[in-house]
């Protein structure tokens, strides 16, 4: 499927993005299916959170991979786990508005020297 028809909400930049990240995909997790990979990802959130805030933003979509153990772990090691519905595993793109208003509550209680991390994302 074309990626302007699968995500139209984005803008091209995005779109030629997430079109050269589909030639980078490693084969064998998308033929298995297993686009969140059971480890390390677990024992790098379970390293993280005891030693700062951790959220975690995820959609509905079918796409997202998210299951039910997946949930129980980022639960487990403490970190906050928020979905938007309707949201792919881009939440950024597909449901800006909701992004920034769900990061933003969270950023807006942590302790004021924790929010000193800015990430760049656009060109």
């Amino acid at each position: 499927m074309h990626g302007g028809s699968r995500y139209p909400a984005w803008n091209s930049w995005e779109l030629r993005e997430w079109a050269r990240a589909q030639h980078q995909a490693q084969p064998a997790l998308v033929r298995n299916g297993d686009v969140i990979p059971s480890e390390p990802w677990p024992r790098i959130l379970a390293a993280l959170t005891p030693r700062m805030p951790v959220l975690v933003l995820t959609g509905t979509t079918p796409d997202v991979g998210m299951t039910e153990e997946h949930r129980r772990i980022i639960g487990d090691c403490g970190a906050v786990l928020e979905v938007v519905p309707g949201a792919s595993h881009f939440v950024r793109r597909d449901a800006p508005q909701a992004f920034a208003a769900i990061t933003s509550d969270w950023l807006s209680r942590l302790p004021a020297h924790r929010r000193s991390v800015v990430i760049d994302t656009e060109p």
